[in-house]
């Protein structure tokens, strides 16, 4: 049965299955439609879909997500600067669509 507003338990457990199959095919470098990418962009998209799997955050993955910007930026903690991605990201569901925007840099 679907939930009023939302998707069925299903459509929201194949959706964040096969975002989590695309985040772990994006960490491990298999980088399928993003032309060019590598590692590094690779392990920030991950990190950014993994974040917003997360239970206190949207809890599956994005169903969409796209390299926006890639800048080296002074970062905290580091003295040089570091390799950050500005993500654009989207969760597509029946009653519309949730679009905003990630930051990624370096752990500290």
């Amino acid at each position: 049965m679907t939930r009023r507003g939302g998707p069925g338990p299903l459509a929201s457990q194949l959706a964040g299955a096969l975002a989590l199959v695309r985040v772990l095919m994006l960490a491990a470098g298999v980088c399928g439609t993003l032309a060019g990418c590598h590692h590094q962009q690779a392990r920030a998209e991950a990190s950014v879909c993994s974040w917003l799997g997360e239970a206190t955050q949207f809890g599956i993955p994005p169903h969409e997500i796209e390299l926006v910007e890639q800048r080296e930026l002074a970062w905290p903690g580091f003295e040089e600067e570091q390799t950050c991605y500005l993500f654009r990201f989207a969760y597509r569901f029946p009653h519309g669509t949730l679009e905003n925007i990630a930051l990624a840099g370096p752990a500290v």
